[in-house]
């Protein structure tokens, strides 16, 4: 992060200065303020002088980490960074308070767009929904939230070789019956579920 010529300060200049350093205060006032615009704005500088109508525009957006968010405001939704295990993640919250996640470990968090509303040409409205299943020897389909149908599935670590797994998975689910014998895998299920 660059370094300010000067911090900034409303208590300058003092009732007490020289008014023959009026135009001296101007200049330093500007500055102090490009310094601080210029980290995320276009400005009337050398890199905007290509187009000068863009000065003011986003060039980036800095968030830092804030806990300071703590309820929704009315016809609002407030973008920001919190720690999340020592690094800053982005949230998102609604007017509701309902504080959503974006981000996790460098990639968008998969939780945050867990269900996905489907509707059929009858207007029945089904959920795609994913569940992520972590070194397991079983799946219940119990643990499936109203499941309708299995949509889809992938595995990303080592157990039961993925063609195994996939026959597994289409007949046990066939059969309306729990997954067995996933030996220790991981991955995630897709389904449609009735909510």
């Amino acid at each position: 992060m660059a370094s300010h010529t000067r911090s900034w300060s409303n208590a300058t200049p003092a009732e007490s200065d020289d008014a023959g350093d009026g135009a001296s205060e101007i200049r330093n006032h500007r500055v102090d303020n490009d310094e601080r615009m210029t980290l995320d704005h276009w400005w009337d500088n050398a890199a905007a002088t290509t187009n000068t109508t863009q000065d003011g525009y986003h060039k980036k957006v800095t968030l830092n980490n804030s806990t300071s968010v703590s309820a929704g405001v009315a016809n609002t939704g407030i973008l920001h960074v919190e720690d999340v295990s020592s690094k800053a993640e982005l949230f998102y919250m609604d007017e509701d308070g309902n504080d959503v996640q974006v981000t996790s470990g460098g990639s968008i968090n998969n939780q945050a767009f867990n269900a996905i509303n489907l509707e059929d040409q009858d207007g029945t409205v089904y959920v795609l929904r994913k569940y992520s299943f972590t070194s397991v020897s079983s799946i219940l389909k119990s643990a499936l939230t109203n499941f309708v149908a299995l949509i889809g599935w992938e595995v990303s670590t080592s157990g039961t070789p993925a063609v195994l797994l996939q026959r597994e998975i289409d007949f046990q689910f066939a059969k309306s019956t729990d997954l067995g014998q996933a030996n220790s895998s991981t991955g995630i299920l897709y389904y449609l579920a009735s909510s």
